[in-house]
């Protein structure tokens, strides 16, 4: 039946044949990674020439077998082998260096052990179209690009290539990366740069792209209230965006940003500053459905993971609240329990948010929770004065009760 195969993806082989027999109800396709267990992964109409093997693991041999079926007589056809077949890895940590006006320096990492070569592509936008405009051999890591226009930013990626006896298998690409040549002077600085926290750990950042020949954009970042700035990261050309996300809580970060290209750097933006959203609901007024005498409502978000507040009684659902005092920007949620859960034993609850204290929108449910950790944190966007938590299943023959509830926002 001439099995063939051909690798489409780093986790994809497309196997295709040419039927021999007629009148075949069915086409049995199976695999192995040794040559000598098979596994029946398709079966197929008797009419089919194609099937996409997907979900496969980078550095693994597969071999395959196909053969068609006929239930009247019945009679199965020989087998068609193919194999053995190994995904081949893509290169990464794709870089470029500007070296001239007419020249980029390319390099990058070689993942495989078994690639023919490398095939070079280049754009002169980022959204392509990407055209193949050279081929290095096996083990090479790096390519000059010659003949460039000065003061032009191209795109770049690579893949490697093996020749097989069906065609050609090529890898999934590298990263793109881009790069202008030297020349046109230096790009024009970015402008009306914003930073927005959106978490207690991350803030985004947003500008104006000024320039037409910028390779791309260095971001640096200070401590409040601080002149030393330290880049914190880089983005390519005509992006105009960045998250920085590891941050602490209730921190405020500085922020500015600056082109460059193969001439040099621009002047830098204007400075951006916020804070990371912090506990709001710390020391805030609290109430409950009911408390348990010593462990009170206000235990809940004292800041105190000693002290802990507790229903009254073992019955559910439960509830606690926390009033902001104002309107907040809401981003987070974390809860502390009591307990720790087990599997099929946790903590069911939903969190609500209401400005007015009488119309509530749930942000978490949670009412069929698998999350079995003692400590909880979901994430959520909300405009509220007022964050209820309504506990509705405890672990075991726990009552409801927490030992902190922290809302995180601004």
């Amino acid at each position: 039946m001439g099995l063939q195969g051909q690798e489409v993806s780093s986790s994809a082989i497309l196997l295709y044949w040419y039927p021999i027999f007629f009148n075949m109800d069915s086409n049995i396709v199976q695999r192995s990674t040794d040559n000598s267990n098979w596994t029946t992964i398709a079966i197929l109409d008797g009419n089919a020439i194609s099937y996409s093997n997907t979900g496969l693991s980078l550095n693994t041999t597969y071999y395959y077998r196909l053969r068609s079926k006929n239930v009247i007589s019945p009679y199965y056809s020989p087998w068609s082998t193919l194999g053995p077949e190994t995904m081949l890895p893509a290169p990464s940590n794709l870089s470029a260096t500007s070296a001239s006006s007419s020249q980029i320096n390319l390099s990058w990492t070689d993942n495989s052990t078994d690639e023919d070569g490398f095939a070079i592509e280049q754009a002169t936008s980022s959204s392509g179209p990407f055209v193949e405009i050279f081929e290095v051999m096996a083990n090479v890591k790096t390519y000059l690009c010659t003949g460039l226009s000065s003061g032009t930013t191209y795109w770049f990626r690579v893949r490697g290539f093996r020749n097989i006896y069906h065609g050609i298998d090529y890898s999934s690409y590298s990263n793109t990366t881009s790069m202008a040549t030297q020349g046109g002077g230096v790009p024009t600085a970015p402008s009306n740069l914003t930073a927005t926290a959106v978490s207690r750990s991350q803030i985004n950042l947003a500008w104006n792209d000024n320039s037409s020949n910028e390779s791309g954009f260095y971001i640096e970042r200070a401590p409040s209230g601080s002149s030393s700035f330290t880049q914190i990261g880089s983005v390519g050309a005509n992006v105009k965006t960045y998250s920085n996300t590891g941050l602490a809580a209730g921190t405020t970060y500085q922020y500015r940003v600056r082109a460059y290209n193969g001439s040099g750097n621009s002047g830098y933006s204007n400075t951006a500053s916020t804070a990371t959203y912090s506990n709001i609901a710390q020391g805030k007024t609290a109430s409950a459905s009911s408390v348990q005498s010593g462990n009170t409502a206000a235990n809940g978000n004292d800041g105190n993971t000693g002290t802990r507040w507790c229903a009254s009684s073992a019955t559910m659902p439960q509830w606690w609240k926390v009033d902001l005092g104002a309107s907040k920007t809401i981003g987070e949620v974390e809860i502390m329990f009591q307990a720790t859960g087990s599997s099929g034993n946790c903590y069911n609850f939903t969190v609500e948010t209401s400005a007015d204290n009488n119309t509530w929108t749930t942000g978490v449910d949670k009412s069929t929770n698998t999350n079995t950790a003692q400590t909880q944190a979901y994430s959520f966007n909300a405009t509220a004065r007022y964050v209820r938590i309504t506990i509705k299943k405890a672990p075991g023959t726990n009552w409801a009760s927490l030992y902190e509830f922290r809302v995180f926002g601004k």
